[in-house]
């Protein structure tokens, strides 16, 4: 058997194992610009997406994001806008992130049905406190992408 038949056949026996892959947007909201924020709440920002999207590509996920300002008072408009902005950008799955310094408030929605799955908070105090801010963050995103993993699936 020639090489490249021996490696198709080897995907094609492993497909049926695999786990699916979803689409995601990722929404990141704040109160305030990105010019007007403090390097800490940069950093805050910053490192709960890559260690949440490290762990989403490590599971196979595809991803995108997007950063928005917005008023607290605004949430529902804004989620509506979002799934909206989700649907026609073809994501199968919404997930709208409030970091704070406490932690993270997030939702996760399924878009062809505009329904909420989960609505949860991540808190910064389940991660070692002796790890440096940017770490700490780092580990909380990657400690919330296991939570979404398992309803990617």
């Amino acid at each position: 058997m020639w090489k490249t038949e021996r490696v198709a056949l080897f995907l094609f026996l492993i497909a049926p194992f695999s786990a699916p892959s979803a689409t995601v947007l990722i929404e990141t909201r704040d109160s305030q610009t990105w010019e007007t924020m403090d390097f800490a709440q940069r950093v805050r920002i910053v490192s709960v997406e890559t260690g949440l999207m490290d762990s989403l590509f490590d599971h196979g996920h595809i991803f995108f994001n997007v950063y928005t300002h917005t008023k607290r008072s605004a949430k529902r408009a804004l989620d509506q806008t979002a799934l909206n902005f989700a649907t026609e950008e073809g994501a199968q799955f919404l997930l709208i992130l409030m970091p704070n310094k406490l932690g993270v408030n997030w939702r996760l929605y399924e878009v062809s049905e505009k329904n909420l799955l989960i609505r949860n908070f991540s808190a910064l105090n389940k991660i070692n406190p002796e790890l440096k801010p940017r770490d700490r963050w780092l580990a909380l995103g990657g400690l919330l992408a296991k939570d979404i993993v398992n309803e990617l699936r």
